[in-house]
């Protein structure tokens, strides 16, 4: 009486976890799932199992044995597929980028009408993959100054649209938002797309269109938004808002940073894919820069392509804080418009 008694119990178990292991499936099901769920999906998996040997030693009859394992093998499948997915991603991730390779390197500079010279730079790359990879790639973010040292796992993570990487002021407090050229937000139309996918065959030709960092929005060179976070911008009197075309008085971060930090080009290139599959291309579009770019070890040139967007020269240059309106001045950024 006992024994049925614990074989009872111990059904109810199964039953109750494999219903709670399936409810742990979908979120990964839904929205995906990456490295930081793979411990609960191997965890899970392993006290699955436990529990099914558990039962297949309690049980005498096979039917029991059948039944019990019938009810575990959906949530067990399920989380042995997410766990293989996600640690297959990994390698996938690091075969990318030791197999990818720069094959062509352009750069052009971006003139706009009002400026004594560019106020960006265009780069076309060529890339060398094998065939039918899958993976969205990310823009670059090129700068003039000292290595940023994301891992690869973090850089999908720290990337923001339009702003660029990420980086966290306690672990990188000499790294200048405004010594670099990035991918901005709503760039002129006639632009590549921000994410792409490769090519079916073996090169993917790539364009860029990279400004200042300052820039937070671009619909149209007619219209340049900044960052709320550039120096020089207005300070709201007492009684205005942000959204008037002005900044925060209390804002942080507004103190003035170099345009370079030596001499030396960086960039921060990843491919991004499911299962949190990254593939770190940093190292090889640094070395290309390096050894292609006009201006590489050039900080005069790369200082004075910042200027010309400094809010205290765009008056200058043909352009006045644009009217308040839907899509204009925000809490996080100014516009300037042209006369």
């Amino acid at each position: 009486m006992l024994r049925r008694l614990g074989q009872i119990l111990l059904f109810a178990v199964l039953c109750g976890s494999s219903a709670l292991a399936l409810l742990l499936l979908f979120p990964g099901l839904k929205e995906g799932a990456g490295r930081d769920e793979l411990p609960l999906y191997i965890g899970t998996l392993a006290g699955l199992m436990a529990i099914g040997a558990a039962w297949w030693f309690a049980s005498r009859h096979r039917l029991a044995r059948a039944a019990g394992l019938f009810v575990l093998a959906g949530p067990m499948l399920g989380h042995g597929v997410l766990s293989v997915s996600i640690v297959a991603a990994q390698f996938e991730g690091a075969r990318l980028a030791s197999s990818v390779e720069i094959v062509g390197y352009r750069e052009s500079p971006i003139a706009w009408r009002g400026f004594d010279g560019p106020v960006g730079l265009q780069i076309e790359v060529d890339l060398r993959h094998p065939k039918a990879v899958r993976g969205l790639i990310y823009p670059p973010e090129i700068r003039m100054g000292p290595w940023i040292d994301i891992r690869a796992a973090e850089l999908a993570a720290s990337h923001r649209a339009g702003a660029g990487y990420f980086r966290p002021p306690d672990s990188l407090p000499s790294a200048s938002n405004l010594a670099l050229m990035k991918s901005v937000l709503f760039q002129p139309t006639d632009r590549e797309p921000a994410y792409q996918d490769f090519a079916a065959g073996e090169v993917t030709r790539l364009t860029y269109r990279l400004y200042p960092g300052m820039i937070a929005y671009l619909d149209e060179p007619e219209q340049i938004c900044l960052a709320s976070e550039t120096p020089g911008l207005p300070v709201c009197a007492e009684g205005r808002r942000p959204e008037e075309g002005c900044r925060r008085a209390d804002r942080p971060g507004v103190a003035r940073q170099p345009y370079s930090q030596g001499d030396d080009l960086t960039a921060l290139w990843f491919v991004a894919g499911r299962f949190d599959m990254v593939a770190d291309l940093s190292t090889k579009l640094t070395d290309t820069i390096r050894r292609e770019s006009a201006l590489q070890k050039d900080s005069e040139k790369w200082r004075a392509m910042q200027r010309r967007l400094d809010p205290d020269v765009l008056p200058a240059a043909g352009y006045d804080l644009c009217l308040p309106g839907p899509a204009s001045h925000t809490a996080f950024r100014v516009c300037y418009c042209r006369r």
